[in-house]
């Protein structure tokens, strides 16, 4: 996952929001500062993800963290909010379970059928970590480029 692209365009994101949208935003990391201290601690950014049903690693939570600090400030938070908002609709792997922000892979013939797909990792695709009926995978950029 490139992180600074995603940084970048996060930023970019925020930087159009309206008035309204900026608000939630706002709301957003407010709802994470569950201690009230104005940063984001490793326990609440986890808190988070589980009550919202992701599975993640602490990869993203050093990714997010761009100073290194230990702990997430708005700005920083503002990443986190653009990820989940473009991927409003939660994707799992259907290998091993991990939310997906970026790149996965989708089972073209369930895709085509319409309803639930079957989803993949990047992990998992590769090592053909998974048991399922259908063999041909394409990526969910190529799907969206198709569309």
């Amino acid at each position: 996952m490139n992180y600074n692209k995603i940084r970048v365009a996060a930023m970019a994101y925020y930087a159009n929001l309206s008035d309204e949208e900026r608000l939630e935003a706002q709301k957003f990391y407010k709802s994470l500062d569950t201690d009230g201290n104005g940063t984001i601690s490793h326990n609440e950014y986890f808190s988070f993800l589980k009550k919202e049903g992701y599975r993640d690693t602490q990869n993203l939570f050093k990714m997010l963290d761009k100073n290194g600090d230990g702990v997430l400030d708005f700005e920083e938070c503002i990443t986190l909010f653009f990820m989940i908002r473009v991927h409003h609709n939660h994707v799992s792997c259907d290998g091993c379970g991990a939310s997906m922000w970026d790149i996965y892979f989708v089972c073209a013939e369930c895709y085509e059928a319409g309803g639930n797909t079957y989803d993949l990792c990047c992990d998992c695709y590769p090592k053909k970590n998974f048991k399922h009926l259908h063999a041909v995978f394409f990526d969910n950029f190529k799907l969206l480029r198709d569309m």
